[in-house]
């Protein structure tokens, strides 16, 4: 979201995004928000019953299971760092993925609307509203290419394209998770052996 508000912010006058901007702006306030609450125990109590007033008091026991879950966590600034460091290379990788693809397909866009339009997409798609925001995805994705003259045909190959892609990295990822498997079943047993 941070990446998406400061790419996005040149081009607000120019697309007519101030809408689109401003609901970044809110979404992005509300998720630091709740990340806060959730790493300072203090402001939990406070951000669960703001969520219970606007209908979304299901989310209590979870968040309460992340706070948890991250109170290890909460004096490794280091760590955050580094796993930031980490998100943003991830994120940069999305955006050349997209160009990539682009120009796979013969798409010819010049690269900083892919700075512009990936990161706004991604803050789209991450929102409960379909299923691995698929539709999503591509209906913003027709939308915010459209804007530079790309066609609706062209936008929605390039969205439902680089999804795909998105798809096999995780599938692999998911063979070597699989495979690793015996491995570490193998050291646990030796751990337990060893202590026992």
């Amino acid at each position: 979201m941070t990446l998406a508000l400061v790419t996005t912010l040149p081009a607000i006058d120019r697309f007519h995004l101030t809408l689109a901007y401003l609901a970044l702006v809110v979404f992005f306030c509300l998720s630091v928000s709740l990340l806060w609450a959730v790493f300072h125990p203090a402001w939990l109590g406070i951000a669960e019953r703001a969520l219970g007033a606007i209908g979304l008091g299901r989310l209590k026991p979870h968040l309460d299971d992340l706070s948890q879950r991250l109170a290890a966590f909460r004096g490794q600034r280091r760590l955050f760092i580094e796993l930031l460091a980490v998100a943003s290379v991830t994120q940069v990788s999305r955006i050349f993925v997209h160009v990539l693809v682009a120009r796979a397909l013969g798409i010819q866009v010049a690269l900083p609307y892919f700075f512009l339009f990936v990161p706004l997409l991604a803050v789209i798609v991450s929102l409960p509203i379909s299923f691995n925001g698929i539709g999503v995805r591509e209906g913003a994705g027709v939308v915010l290419f459209g804007l530079v003259g790309v066609s609706r045909a062209h936008a929605f190959t390039l969205q439902f394209t680089t999804y795909l892609v998105a798809v096999g990295v995780s599938f692999l990822g998911g063979l070597i998770y699989l495979a690793r498997i015996p491995r570490r079943r193998a050291e646990a047993r030796q751990q337990g052996r060893s202590s026992g």
